[in-house]
């Protein structure tokens, strides 16, 4: 494509770095986002699952 635009040839070795990097940055930062939310999501069912401190299970046994 780069040729098309009479760019030289280590341009292109440049450019596809740049694209992989943003690539591996774009998913890293998409995988802390969703392991954050499901953390956020696991604390939340944790705290709602102890409520005054007794475990919902020890009250569903009661």
């Amino acid at each position: 494509m780069l040729v098309f635009l009479k760019v030289p040839g280590y341009w292109n070795n440049a450019f596809g770095g740049a694209i992989l990097l943003a690539a591996v940055y774009v998913d890293y930062r998409v995988r802390k986002t969703i392991e954050a939310r499901q953390r956020q999501v696991r604390t939340q069912v944790r705290a709602s699952s102890t409520a005054d401190g007794i475990p919902q299970s020890a009250i569903k046994e009661a």
